[in-house]
């Protein structure tokens, strides 16, 4: 959530400039320093937004349907807060702003807030890191490797990811997991003994990646599959595509939308794994022309959509919006 200069005209130096309404700890990237809030930090936070509203456009950037599953009940309140003192919501893509608003329709006002698209940007930031490689001998076979990246927050996402890999089989492709667990789903001594103790099937490295290794790991695979679903959209789309690695996707809002702009294919039905891996072995099984063109296609979209500059231009076409806006209705009010 930033607060931006209330101006009528917007430099790029201010448009990338930010401001924290509110933290708990100050050098923490979270509202609450990932933790759930209290009352009385509610209550500083909600005076705090509406304090800064009084002399700057606040925008928020909807990242996904809810806010954290950690906020419990508090996160229609600070959703509340938004709708109350915001002045515009960005989205990654124009397909989440429909179903983001009926998912928070007993939001009052949240759907009536002015939006705008702003592109996710591409992974550059991992390229400049001391790479460090990622060693795993699931990655020591000559089988097409399937990774699963990220957080696997649901048994839902659990299943349908190991229901792929045996539509897949294991003869000629090799599932592997890396990434955090909930920890509801299994008890953390399995996610020690399916790390340390590997049979031959489904890669299971339910652990975090140090950011050094990502650009290795990725690397050292040849496509990703994102079980991502009832959620608006996925940053490990992206991250494929900063690596040019194909990227399966369930056909939802932003991810199907992005996928379709930017390649046209890897999209299955959500939920459903026998359309997941027929998705991933029509890859495999084509022409080589078909797998340069689909290079060149997700080397295009990145030069496109995620360049810096692109990026860059939005977020202040964005911010400009939100300033004009914020102006006409501080002049209504003031009426």
């Amino acid at each position: 959530m930033n607060a931006i200069p209330n101006s009528e005209s917007i430099s790029p130096s201010q448009a990338r400039a930010t401001v924290h309404a509110f933290s708990s700890k100050r050098d923490s990237p979270a509202l609450f320093g990932w933790k759930i809030p209290t009352q009385d930090q509610l209550t500083q936070f909600e005076f705090r937004i509406r304090e800064i509203s009084l002399t700057s456009p606040i925008v928020y950037t909807a990242h996904n349907f809810d806010l954290m599953p950690t906020y419990g009940e508090n996160r229609n309140r600070l959703l509340q807060m938004i709708a109350d003192h915001g002045t515009m919501i960005i989205h990654l893509s124009e397909a989440n702003i429909a179903p983001y608003n009926r998912h928070h329709s007993a939001i009052q006002g949240l759907q009536d807030l002015p939006t705008a698209v702003v592109p996710h940007g591409d992974y550059q930031p991992y390229f400049r890191l001391n790479a460090e490689a990622f060693q795993d001998p699931a990655l020591q076979t000559d089988k097409i490797k399937i990774l699963v990246f990220g957080h696997i927050r649901t048994e839902q996402e659990l299943k349908f990811c190991l229901d792929v890999g045996k539509e897949l089989g294991e003869n000629h492709f090799q599932l592997l997991f890396t990434g955090a667990i909930h920890p509801d789903i299994i008890h953390w001594k399995e996610t020690h003994h399916f790390r340390d103790e590997w049979d031959g099937g489904a890669r299971r490295v339910h652990f975090n990646v140090p950011s050094e290794q990502i650009i290795s790991l990725v690397s050292q695979c040849d496509g990703l599959l994102i079980p991502r679903f009832d959620r608006l959209n996925s940053g490990v789309q992206f991250l494929a595509f900063s690596l040019l690695k194909p990227a399966f996707v369930p056909a939802q809002n932003a991810m199907e939308e992005v996928q379709n702009q930017a390649v046209g294919q890897g999209i299955y039905t959500p939920n459903d794994a026998k359309s997941a891996a027929e998705v991933i072995r029509q890859n495999y099984e084509s022409s080589i022309v078909a797998k340069m063109k689909l290079q060149f296609d997700t080397n295009a979209f990145n030069y496109m959509e995620q360049d810096v500059w692109a990026v860059g231009l939005a977020h202040k076409i964005a911010y400009e919006r939100a300033a004009e806006y914020y102006d006409r209705r501080k002049a209504v009010r003031a009426e």
